[in-house]
């Protein structure tokens, strides 16, 4: 679910549990009912890691 949050340009939409919890995390900010990485940096580090992963 994260993946698909760092590896579009855009924001996204999720499941409200699945964005309740990467928000608790303080992975991901909203903009208004969008979802976005919620900084550049964990867009960058965390799309490498789990391209790296699959």
């Amino acid at each position: 679910m994260y993946e698909k949050v760092v590896t579009t340009e855009k924001s996204i939409s999720l499941n409200p549990i699945e964005a309740y919890k990467l928000e608790s995390m303080g992975l991901i900010c909203f903009e208004g009912d969008r979802i976005l990485p919620r900084c550049e940096l964990y867009r960058i580090y965390f799309a490498k890691q789990l391209s790296a992963i699959v």
